[in-house]
């Protein structure tokens, strides 16, 4: 095992494909997480974590999200991941921006149960380890 994996799942969900494989590229340099999961949309996502049990999946630590997808954005996840039971869920999830302090989030952030965290896009080394370190 990697001597500098700090956590041992890490999800990205994330419809932009340039944006996940830059993501992945820093996640994977630094080694700083044993699985990391990839979702290109938030309908993947959910059906991971309908079969994690059944199909063994790890459940992740911390999920990084896009809000602004087609089909099921970030809050239409964040909606539907309430109803998922307490020991499937992560631990943290950060909803990834490119846009400083949007009001509408605030207001969006009301309507759900889940303690969200925020980050800017595109990650970054120190942000991740942050993270990781819980700071």
């Amino acid at each position: 095992m990697n001597s500098k994996i700090r956590i041992d799942c890490l999800m990205l969900i994330d419809d932009h494909y340039p944006t996940n494989y830059y993501n992945e590229l820093i996640i994977k340099e630094m080694g700083c997480a044993k699985n990391l999961i990839i979702k290109s949309s938030a309908n993947e996502a959910l059906i991971y974590f309908d079969e994690m049990e059944l199909q063994k999946h790890p459940r992740p630590n911390v999920i990084f999200l896009d809000i602004n997808m087609p089909k099921m954005n970030g809050w239409q996840f964040l909606a539907a991941y309430e109803k998922i039971p307490a020991k499937f869920k992560a631990d943290k999830i950060f909803v990834m921006t490119s846009t400083e302090g949007n009001p509408e989030y605030a207001e969006k952030e009301q309507s759900i149960n889940v303690e969200i965290n925020y980050c800017h896009k595109p990650l970054s080394k120190e942000m991740i380890l942050e993270i990781i370190n819980g700071k």
